[in-house]
């Protein structure tokens, strides 16, 4: 299943086009507890959604991250889009599930155990 095809996106954004996300305007790494009380490695990433005069910010949470590689995220031009791509994989490793990344720019790389659309908000009138 595609990732954005999530019922929050859904929604708020009618027609909704991969080609309209603009930048990553957000990419926050932290640690907390799961249900189980164990530490984990946590990334949130807003991504700015365009289309016509509307402006949105997509809110992504990505739990028990591994293998976070970084580049460039300072790379949004006006004509651009971001190429975001989250696929599940089967490689036998029972906590790393999809790989997620930017693969046009490769400005950033992970593996995560799952994820999960936590908001979508208008950003203008």
């Amino acid at each position: 299943m595609d990732w954005y095809l999530d019922e929050k996106i859904e929604k708020k954004i009618k027609d909704f086009q991969i080609t309209n996300l603009k930048q990553v305007t957000n990419f926050n790494y932290y640690r907390e507890y799961n249900d189980f009380y164990d530490v984990i490695s946590t990334i949130e990433l807003t991504l700015l959604y365009e289309y016509l005069k509307e402006e949105y910010q997509i809110k992504l949470k990505f739990e028990n991250v591994s293998s976070v590689e970084l580049t460039n995220l300072d790379y949004g031009h006006q004509d651009s889009y971001l190429s975001i791509n989250i696929e599940r994989i089967n490689n036998g490793w029972e906590k790393i599930k999809y790989i997620v990344e930017d693969y046009e720019e490769q400005s950033f790389r992970f593996y995560c155990e799952n994820y999960k659309v936590i908001g979508v908000e208008k950003t203008n009138n």
